[in-house]
């Protein structure tokens, strides 16, 4: 089963959110902004919550790290990250960034330097 959620633009649940934060049904234009505008509340709160989640990690003296699923570990990209930090936070080289975008090269296309928050990356 798909799980819906409010970020994907098609989904029943974004419709549903749209409609009740804007109060009726709109024009395709005015929908458009409108979604928009939903779409950006939404990033923003997903980005917060990040941020809040680093924090308290870090006041909590808890050490970065990162999930693992099926054997593979995953990074969840932060606002202000890069390749090399990334790099830097788990393999204490810098240089190595290489071998993160070689494996991710897919997800990131072909400009390593535009990571997006949020974006998953395995970590070779």
């Amino acid at each position: 089963m798909t799980s819906l959620t409010p970020s994907q633009p098609n989904s029943p649940a974004f419709s549903w959110i749209l409609k009740k934060s804007t109060g009726s049904e709109q024009s395709a234009s005015t929908q458009g902004n409108a979604t928009r505008n939903l779409k950006k509340k939404i990033e923003e709160a997903q980005l917060e919550t990040g941020l809040l989640r680093s924090k308290l990690d870090e006041l909590s003296g808890k050490p970065l790290t990162a999930t693992r699923t099926r054997g593979i570990k995953i990074h969840t990209v932060s606002k202000g990250e890069n390749l090399i930090t990334i790099a830097n936070r788990y393999y204490q080289n810098s240089s190595r960034w290489m071998e993160i975008y070689n494996a991710n090269k897919s997800a990131i296309g072909s400009n390593p330097n535009l990571l997006r928050v949020g974006m998953q990356l395995e970590l070779p």
